[in-house]
Parts: structure tokens; sequence; C-alpha cells
């Protein structure tokens, strides 16, 4: 039988299941008969240690089978696999596996049971995919590993459905060691590129991407996506290559906003010289993109890159695959060599692609793929669970999930409609006064009076009052509009995913508005009993200057308004701080004039 006819024989046999009933399992008479597979060892003269490992390795292997997933198009004829990271039925798989299935396909598990799946969010350039089981759960989920602490000759398994075998939907597993850590390998273009990934001679052959890797104890510690297979045919030659998990789980949250997601770009290139002013190889700075938040913080021409975040750079491999695991906008401290100078720089990373160019490399890829035909009859429906929208994978998940956020945020369930004005005393015991109006915000302190239109877009200097503040009236119109009205007071919102307010800082939910030219990052901690509390919010007008990043401490009622609102705000420009302000009173503002 051609590999052409086994493929439709399988979907046969998968349309004929669902047909039956979406979600039944394909094997139940047989499962049912079927004893234990964790099978006691028979008698031997072999050591106990030997027959101990032996069953505790069959046991990893069942355990890990559980989680694993068999993936398919609704045609059964492409796919791959994946794993189950939560027991809601969130699982990772590669984004060149969900490609050609579009934003539904079929999954099956070690049960027998085959599920309809729905595509949650995209990473093409990192090559991870979101998507989520439909049915009944709970599902069994993969237990989640360290891949930071992964060495090289760690027993490694792979675990998946290579050449889509895996016809009753049970994985093949393999065998392996990590054979390499920190490994880089190019991307196609812009897209699937692996960094700082793991590597394996445990066999990864087509159709294992976007299945799990574990280590020895049998926690997920990557996603299976590359092998060397160029130049030597498509069939596994011991060098296979796994993005690590601890990226994946970065990403995650992301992912799960149902974007289409962009990596991180420092806004400067480097490169590494044999030897450098201090001896030895060093990566230096040999070019800047002008207007990029690393040339604002002060980035230049041949600084020597000694740090980035946590990881070491000694050559511009390693600047790239610490770059390459992180999402754009994360906020890094950059620490660096200047002449005899050591000096370390706070700098959001940039967007690696330019606005509009991921979604297009994305439909480059999808467009030289075979048309997927006509859904066929009997699948779970899926369709209440996705909504198509620019720039985004599955803007569902995304409502979702802001609507869920801003449900749970306990400021706004104490808040009400209508302008406010603040009277606070700065640093230097001045007073300051800030009225937040309709369609106007205005400033008084010694340093002038200003104000911004709210009502208008907003351009360039005169949108950026006080001078020196990156913004910050706009920024507190945003807040106190987002107090008032919630996300419907915006021109558009979205929740983004997880980002650090500040470097090195555990990241935080972020909603992101636009209105008027104004786009604002809105920072939520969770408290106890799943409610949050806004913490800081980053302004920017247009793309004019570094924007203005605003510290929300100490929320409680005011007893004049009986509003629960933050009482110190803490404003930076850049790196530079231009007011730290405790609140000594809000009240409401009548009308729209001060």
């Amino acid at each position: 039988m051609s590999t052409r006819e086994k493929s439709n024989d399988r979907w046969r046999r998968f349309a004929g299941a669902l047909s039956a009933g979406a979600c039944v399992s394909l094997a139940a008479s047989a499962l049912a008969s079927e004893p234990s597979r964790v099978a006691t060892p028979p008698a031997s003269n072999l050591p106990a240690a030997v027959l101990e490992a032996e069953a505790s390795r069959v046991e990893v292997v069942e355990r890990v089978s559980h989680s694993t997933l068999a993936i398919f198009d609704l045609k059964g004829e492409s796919g791959g696999s994946g794993v189950v990271i939560s027991d809601d039925g969130y699982a990772l798989t590669n984004f060149h596996v969900v490609a050609p299935c579009g934003p539904v396909m079929h999954c099956g598990t070690d049960d027998g049971r085959l599920h309809t799946a729905v595509l949650v969010g995209l990473d093409p350039t990192g090559d991870l995919a979101l998507i989520k089981l439909l049915g009944e759960g709970p599902f069994r989920a993969a237990a989640i590993g360290d891949s930071d602490r992964v060495e090289v000759g760690d027993e490694a398994l792979v675990v998946g459905n290579p050449f889509l075998l895996a016809d009753d939907f049970r994985p093949s597993v393999s065998f392996g060691v990590v054979s390499g850590v920190g490994r880089y390998q190019y991307p196609s273009g812009s897209l699937l590129e692996y960094a700082d990934c793991l590597q394996t001679d445990a066999a990864i052959n087509p159709g294992n991407s976007g299945g799990p890797l574990f280590d020895a104890a049998g926690r997920l510690i990557g996603i299976n996506g590359r092998g060397s297979f160029e130049k030597r045919g498509r069939v596994n030659v011991g060098v296979g290559y796994a993005v690590s998990i601890n990226q994946a789980m970065r990403f995650l949250p992301q992912l799960k906003a149902g974007r289409i997601v962009d990596h991180a770009s420092l806004g400067a290139a480097a490169r590494t010289i044999g030897q450098g002013p201090h001896g030895g190889a060093a990566v230096v700075i040999d070019a800047i993109e002008s207007g990029s938040n690393a040339e604002r913080r002060g980035l230049r021409y041949g600084d020597e890159i000694l740090r980035l975040g946590d990881r070491d750079t000694p050559s511009a491999n390693a600047l790239q695959n610490a770059l390459g695991v992180l999402p754009a906008r994360w906020p890094v401290l950059v620490e660096l060599r200047r002449g005899e100078s050591r000096l370390a720089l706070e700098v959001r990373l940039a967007e690696r692609h330019a606005p509009g160019e991921l979604r297009e490399a994305v439909e480059q890829q999808l467009a030289a793929l075979p048309e997927r035909g006509a859904e066929p009859a009997g699948i779970a429906d899926w369709r209440p669970h996705y909504e198509a929208r620019e720039g985004f994978a599955n803007h569902h998940f995304n409502r979702l999930a802001s609507s869920t956020l801003m449900e749970r945020c306990a400021a706004l369930g104490a808040s009400a409609p209508g302008p406010l004005s603040i009277t606070a005393t700065d640093g230097r015991g001045d007073e300051v006064t800030v009225a937040l109006l309709e369609s106007k915000a205005t400033w008084r302190s010694p340093l002038g009076r200003y104000f911004v239109r709210t009502d208008e877009p907003l351009r360039g200097e005169l949108a950026l009052a006080p001078p020196g503040s990156g913004g910050l009236l706009a920024g507190l119109s945003a807040l106190g509009r987002l107090l008032a009205e919630g996300l419907a007071g915006f021109d558009e919102s979205h929740y983004h995913g997880a980002l650090p307010f500040r470097a090195g800082e555990t990241p935080l939910d972020v909603i992101v508005t636009n209105h008027r030219g104004v786009r604002c990052e809105f920072y939520f901690e969770s408290l106890r009993e799943g409610a949050t509390r806004i913490v800081g919010l980053r302004s920017e007008v247009d793309g004019a200057g570094d924007g203005c990043r605003v510290a929300l401490e100490d929320w409680r009622t005011d007893s004049a308004t009986g509003r629960l609102l933050p009482h110190r705000l803490t404003a930076d420009a850049g790196a530079v701080r231009f007011a730290e302000l405790e609140v000594d009173a809000y009240s409401a503002t009548e009308g729209n004039e001060r």
C-alpha cells in the first residue's frame, strides 16, 4: 500500500470514528481487555538494581506517553506531534506542524481517543504553536522541567509520532542523551530560528516535530523540531534539536493571548573580534538602529557587550542565543565595557520584524502549502472557539483573556465614572495638581501649567507634557480612562501576554490600549483569591521619544471619593527619574474645565 493510500485509509478510519461521535475511543474493546502496560518483570538472575532501573524506565515511558499527542490535519495526511502542558487541554507543538492544518486539527491521545483541537497562538520565529484540545477533560499534562539545568550527557527521551506511524495514537519512544546545549540553528529567512536549543542523539524523524523531549525523570525539557537532515535524506542521523522548555514557557502567556508573537532584537548588530582591547575574543557593536531604545539608552559603536540579562555573551553567537529566547519589548540589563569603564544600561528590546513584516512572512509560508480541502463531517464544533482577526492567530482567546483580567482587577471593582482631580507633593516638597477630565488632562506645578487634549490625536513634543516627562500627563489620562470606563473607553485594546515591568523582575500580565495616538501598557499583579491590581503603566505617544514609565503603589480606598486608588506615583522618562508624587487628596472634578 502506498503512502497516499495509507493516509487515505487512516482518514477513512478517523472519519468513521468521528461520525459515530467525536472524541470516542477507537480502541475501546481492545483497551478494556488489555492488561496494564507496566508489566511485572519476570524472574531473572539480573542484579536487583538493573531490574529496578528497567521498571523505573518503563514507568516513565508509560507516564510521559499519556501527555504526548499525535497530530493530524483533517485529511489525516499531514501532521506531527505535540504535548499537553495543562489539564484544561492546552498543548505545545511546532509552527511548522500546525501550518498545514489551519485553525483546526485532530489530536490523538494514547488512550485511543481522537480529539478536535483549535489553534490558539503562533510563534513563527521560534517555531512554536499553542493549541487547545476541545471536548471532555481533564487531560493528562506533562510535568514541566527546567531546561537551564540540563547538561551534556543527561539522559533524554524523544516521544512522538514519527512518519505518522501512530495509527492507534500510542507514541513511539527513543532514548539517548543530551549531546549539546546552547546550540544555534539559523532561521529560514526570518522564521524557524532555533536559539539556545538542546541537541540530542535520541532519534528525531519527520513526524516527531512538535513532540516532547523529556529528561530521565519524565520532566518536559524541550519541544522537538529539527534534525540535521540536509544532504542526508529525511531520516534520523543522530543530531536533532529541541526548543528549550524555558523559552517556550517564557512565550506561553503571549501564545495564550491568541497572538502571532515576535521575538526580540537589540536594535543593534554585533560581531566577534579575535582580539579585544582587554585580551581574548570580544563582542563589539558595529551597527546601531537609529532611534532604537538601545541607542537612546546610550549604546554606542565599539561598545563591548559583556552580558545580556542573566547571560554572559563571550561571542556574537552567544549574544544571539540570549536574544533569541526573549519576546519583543522585554526589558533587560545590558552590561558593557567602553574603554576602561564598565556600564549597565536598561534596554527595552525591539521587535525582530518591522510592522506587518511577520504577518507577511507567515502568509508567504502558508501560501506555499497545499490547500487543506473541505472539512469532513462529524468533527467537534470548533467555530465558537475561533475568531479571525488581523495580527492574531485566534482573537477569541485574546478577548477571553482581556475580559478575565479586567474582571479580576480589584481597582476597577471600586471605581466609578467621572473626572478626577489629584493633589500631590513631589520629592522637592512642591505641590502638584493633576486634573483628568473628559476631553483633556491638565498639570500645574512650579514647573508650569500644561495640558493635553484627549479627544484628538496626540503627536510630537506637545503631547509629551510636562516637558521632560516623556508623556506623563497622557499616561495618567489613560489610567483615569481605564479606571472610569474600562477597556470600552479606548479606540483599541488587547491582552499582550506577560512582560517584566523593569529589567530582572517577574513578568506580569499586560493589557495594551491605544487611544488618539497614545499607546499604553498596563501591568497587573496577581493578588490573593484570583484578584489583580494595576502596579504600573508605560505610555508612548506616537513613538516620540522613550515614553514614560509610571509605578503605581500604595493602593487604598480614598476617603473622599470612596474609590480604590494609588497614593504613590513614581515616573521615569527613559533612564531619568522625573517625579515622585505622594498623593495628598483625590476629589471628583465637576465639568470639563479647570
